[in-house]
Protein backbone atom coordinates (compact mmCIF):
# COMPACT_ATOMS: atom_id res chain seq x y z
CA UNK A 1 0.00 0.00 0.00
CA UNK A 2 0.83 3.59 -0.69
CA UNK A 3 1.56 6.35 1.63
CA UNK A 4 2.08 9.76 0.26
CA UNK A 5 4.57 12.55 1.51
CA UNK A 6 3.53 15.44 2.89
CA UNK A 7 6.51 17.97 2.83
CA UNK A 8 7.21 19.89 6.25
CA UNK A 9 8.86 22.97 4.75
CA UNK A 10 8.39 25.48 1.54
CA UNK A 11 10.64 25.41 -1.06
CA UNK A 12 12.54 22.78 -3.05
CA UNK A 13 13.72 19.41 -1.14
CA UNK A 14 16.81 18.11 -2.45
CA UNK A 15 17.27 14.56 -0.50
CA UNK A 16 13.62 13.21 -0.41
CA UNK A 17 14.32 10.32 1.64
CA UNK A 18 16.23 12.79 4.30
CA UNK A 19 13.97 15.69 4.50
CA UNK A 20 11.09 14.08 4.21
CA UNK A 21 9.37 12.35 7.36
CA UNK A 22 5.36 12.82 7.57
CA UNK A 23 3.67 10.78 5.65
CA UNK A 24 -0.14 10.27 4.76
CA UNK A 25 -1.62 7.09 5.40
CA UNK A 26 -3.45 5.02 2.46
CA UNK A 27 -6.94 5.35 3.59
CA UNK A 28 -7.40 1.46 3.18
CA UNK A 29 -5.55 1.50 6.24
CA UNK A 30 -7.69 4.06 8.20
CA UNK A 31 -10.63 1.83 10.40
CA UNK A 32 -13.85 3.45 9.13
CA UNK A 33 -12.80 5.18 6.15
CA UNK A 34 -14.18 2.25 3.51
CA UNK A 35 -17.97 0.76 3.43
CA UNK A 36 -17.77 -2.70 3.88
CA UNK A 37 -20.80 -2.98 1.27
CA UNK A 38 -18.83 -0.86 -1.89
CA UNK A 39 -15.46 -1.18 -1.31
CA UNK A 40 -15.50 2.35 -1.89
CA UNK A 41 -14.11 5.09 0.64
CA UNK A 42 -17.41 6.02 2.85
CA UNK A 43 -17.56 9.43 2.14
CA UNK A 44 -20.49 10.08 4.84
CA UNK A 45 -18.72 8.54 7.61
CA UNK A 46 -15.97 10.87 6.14
CA UNK A 47 -18.03 13.68 5.74
CA UNK A 48 -19.48 13.07 9.89
CA UNK A 49 -15.56 13.05 11.40
CA UNK A 50 -15.11 15.49 14.08
CA UNK A 51 -12.03 14.06 15.78
CA UNK A 52 -9.57 10.66 15.23
CA UNK A 53 -7.81 9.60 12.39
CA UNK A 54 -11.09 10.00 9.99
CA UNK A 55 -10.97 13.73 10.92
CA UNK A 56 -7.84 13.59 9.53
CA UNK A 57 -8.80 11.98 6.36
CA UNK A 58 -11.96 14.31 6.01
CA UNK A 59 -9.38 17.02 6.53
CA UNK A 60 -7.29 15.95 3.34
CA UNK A 61 -10.17 15.05 1.26
CA UNK A 62 -11.04 19.01 1.82
CA UNK A 63 -8.12 20.08 0.93
CA UNK A 64 -8.36 18.20 -2.27
CA UNK A 65 -11.58 19.33 -3.23
CA UNK A 66 -10.48 22.71 -2.71
CA UNK A 67 -7.15 22.71 -4.62
CA UNK A 68 -8.59 20.78 -7.62
CA UNK A 69 -12.03 21.24 -7.11
CA UNK A 70 -13.04 17.57 -6.23
CA UNK A 71 -12.57 15.62 -3.35
CA UNK A 72 -9.65 13.84 -3.30
CA UNK A 73 -7.35 11.93 -0.73
CA UNK A 74 -4.26 11.56 -2.25
CA UNK A 75 -2.96 14.71 -3.74
CA UNK A 76 0.01 13.46 -6.44
CA UNK A 77 -2.62 10.74 -7.89
CA UNK A 78 -5.57 9.72 -7.31
CA UNK A 79 -6.04 5.99 -9.64
CA UNK A 80 -3.02 4.34 -7.40
CA UNK A 81 0.18 3.02 -9.05
CA UNK A 82 1.14 0.66 -11.74
CA UNK A 83 2.76 -2.56 -10.59
CA UNK A 84 3.62 -5.70 -12.86
CA UNK A 85 5.14 -8.90 -13.43
CA UNK A 86 8.46 -8.62 -14.57
CA UNK A 87 8.66 -10.62 -17.62
CA UNK A 88 11.08 -10.45 -21.04
CA UNK A 89 9.56 -7.10 -23.03
CA UNK A 90 7.69 -5.60 -20.17
CA UNK A 91 7.68 -1.89 -20.94
CA UNK A 92 5.95 1.11 -19.07
CA UNK A 93 3.21 2.41 -21.28
CA UNK A 94 2.72 5.58 -19.25
CA UNK A 95 2.50 5.89 -15.16
CA UNK A 96 -0.58 3.14 -14.68
CA UNK A 97 0.01 0.99 -17.13
CA UNK A 98 2.47 -1.74 -18.79
CA UNK A 99 2.43 -3.65 -22.43
CA UNK A 100 2.99 -6.66 -22.88
CA UNK A 101 1.66 -7.80 -19.58
CA UNK A 102 0.44 -11.42 -19.64
CA UNK A 103 -3.06 -11.94 -18.50
CA UNK A 104 -5.50 -8.84 -17.62
CA UNK A 105 -4.64 -5.69 -15.37
CA UNK A 106 -5.72 -6.76 -11.84
CA UNK A 107 -6.76 -4.61 -8.57
CA UNK A 108 -4.88 -5.22 -5.64
CA UNK A 109 -7.72 -5.39 -2.62
CA UNK A 110 -5.37 -5.47 0.55
CA UNK A 111 -8.53 -7.26 2.72
CA UNK A 112 -7.90 -10.13 0.78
Amino acid sequence: LNHEAVPEKDGEIEDYFEEVSLFRRNPHTVPGAFSAATGMLDVEAIDEASDGVLAGVKLWMQRGKDWLGQATYFQGYSNGKAAARVVQNLCPQGVHRWSDQPGACQYFDPEV
